[in-house]
């Protein structure tokens, strides 16, 4: 494998569902890496994992990963930084410390350092531990769940890590279609994005 999980940041996820999926089904998960890539700030690399119901395709998911280290493109310079604004008053308010974050691990077991604990979060360049990106994609459509169609596309791209223990901003706006919303995650008080995701139905 061309680099390891363990301090690797999840930077971008959509997962396409095509119809709904009872919890007494039975899934054949199949899961591929590819599409390495420079960036800036490392290695990116795309995990495709499908999702099968007695050969039926139900499901689709892709997990872009950054290895932080050199590339030939760690001189090129930045992008403009993410704009720091008072942001307007939120739809919710989203609350998350370290033990919840725990427990999360726990279930999904994604028990990457970076997540467990300040000490181990440090090694790989955080201040402190931080979110899973998984975790802000699901608290992100939690309030419109129930209300997305069966057949849905759902792309998020992270933005600043969430920092533990934090309070954030969550806004969800209708975008036209049933079951269409744009939704993002920003910093209570410097308005730049944690999250920003589309919700879309698959026609």
């Amino acid at each position: 494998f061309p680099f390891s999980a363990v301090g690797s940041v999840h930077v971008e996820n959509r997962i396409r569902r095509f119809r709904p999926i009872a919890v007494t089904e039975r899934l054949t998960i199949s899961t591929q890496a590819g599409n390495l890539r420079e960036h800036r700030k490392g290695m990116l690399l795309d995990v495709t994992s499908r999702f099968e119901v007695g050969g039926d395709l139900v499901c689709e998911q892709v997990g872009t990963f950054l290895s932080q280290q050199r590339t030939s493109l760690s001189e090129q310079e930045r992008g403009p930084a993410p704009k720091e604004t008072t942001p307007p008053p939120p739809d919710a308010v989203l609350s998350v410390n370290l033990g919840q974050i725990r427990n999360y691990a726990a279930a999904s077991r994604d028990r990457n350092p970076i997540h467990m604990s300040n000490v181990s979060a440090k090694a790989f360049g955080f201040p402190r531990a931080i979110a899973h990106g998984m975790w802000s994609a699901a608290a992100a459509i939690a309030n419109v769940s129930a209300r997305l169609p069966g057949a849905v596309d759902y792309q998020v791209r992270f933005g600043k890590p969430i920092l533990l223990p934090a309070t954030v901003n969550l806004y969800t706006a209708p975008a036209g279609g049933a079951g269409d919303y744009d939704i993002s995650i920003l910093d209570r008080k410097k308005g730049f994005p944690h999250l920003t995701a589309t919700t879309r139905q698959i026609p």
